[in-house]
């Protein structure tokens, strides 16, 4: 299985891990279901209470939506993972093996279970939703704060400690984590689709959290009135935070970060060459030139976690650096062949 193989390429296995539940498939089916119920009913509500996403203001240029659209996918999978949780404690049930850099805050983890989990995960969803809500006006300083506070609620037994050096290691890890699953959520499926590669065989609960809300970000409905097929929710900043913490505390997951990275590093530099600040968003991602190729939303995520998958399998097969670089390969050929982007709209 992938997650038990990129454990040993890596020298871990994942932190959130379904030890101890009756069995994966009931923890699979558990988890998917509460996840897909709770997005159903969180949809029929967020009209109503204004939890959506309008596509206003400085994002009406990249956002092409034609009807206000739930941004409730973050609620959804916390739901999910917390009533999974509570259904089956002990949670995760089993202390990880990390590997030895890690040794300080691992033991913690692994002595505290949920306990230490739960309030890194929280941190992480609260984040996002303050942007959410903000309709994504958080000010690009306040929201990297935000991040290293999120990173800071993770490390707090090593800063209690004294113990500076890895809690500082952790906290660039958390927000590197955190950027790189908030950018790459640009495309409907992109960022959960990730999230099933990298927990795949290492988390039958993440697997099926993911997956439960997948069909509501990836499968469309038509607007009244004709036009695109726009999705029934977005994951939303709370989502894409939430589950760049899922894959943080999960280290068979971290070969799937390497796709976002490389597109999150070539959008920087490219912004920065034409003057742009690196955090403005826009329709440049490769999911965005994928699209400019006439590909549906199925086939962009296909192709993206088709890039992703030989850093995924060579962690499996213990060669994680040669799958790395051929995802690298991959991820150049796709930007050198899919189409340039269209000129930023006014």
């Amino acid at each position: 299985m992938i997650g038990k193989a990129s454990a040993t390429a890596l020298g871990t296995a994942p932190a959130i891990d379904p030890a101890g539940w009756p069995g994966s498939a009931g923890a699979f089916l558990l988890a998917g279901g509460l996840t897909a119920a709770a997005a159903a009913l969180l949809i029929a509500a967020a009209p109503r209470i204004g939890w959506v996403d309008a596509a206003a203001g400085p994002d009406r240029a990249r956002k092409l939506q034609a009807r206000p659209v739930p941004a409730v996918g973050g609620a959804a999978l916390l739901l999910g993972l917390l009533v999974s949780a509570l259904v089956a404690w002990p949670w995760p049930g089993s202390a990880p093996a990390w590997p030895d850099w890690a040794a300080p805050l691992s033991a913690f983890l692994g002595a505290s279970g949920g306990l230490a989990i739960a309030p890194a995960l929280a941190a992480a969803f609260a984040l996002g939703l303050a942007d959410d809500l903000s309709r994504g006006r958080l000010r690009p300083a306040w929201k990297l704060l935000g991040q290293l506070a999120v990173g800071a609620v993770l490390t707090w037994p090593l800063l209690a400690r004294g113990e500076l050096a890895p809690a500082l290691a952790w906290t660039a890890l958390a927000v590197t984590a955190l950027n790189a699953l908030n950018t790459f959520d640009n495309a409907d499926g992109a960022a959960p689709g990730l999230g099933l590669v990298g927990f795949l065989g290492s988390s039958p609960v993440l697997f099926g959290v993911l997956l439960g809300f997948l069909p509501f970000n990836l499968l469309g409905r038509r607007p009244r009135g004709g036009g695109p097929l726009l999705p029934a929710a977005y994951l939303g900043d709370a989502g894409s935070h939430l589950l760049g913490m899922m894959i943080l505390l999960t280290p068979a997951a971290w070969p799937v970060l390497v796709l976002p990275l490389l597109d999150l590093a070539r959008l920087s530099l490219l912004r920065a060459s034409i003057g742009q600040a690196p955090w403005v968003g826009d329709r440049r991602h490769l999911a965005h030139r994928l699209a400019d190729l006439g590909l549906d939303r199925l086939s962009v995520m296909g192709v993206l976690l088709l890039i992703a998958a030989p850093a995924v399998g060579g962690a499996a097969v213990g060669l994680l650096w040669p799958g790395i670089a051929a995802t690298c390969g991959l991820f150049g050929l796709a930007v050198t062949f899919s189409r340039a982007p269209q000129p930023e709209r006014a």
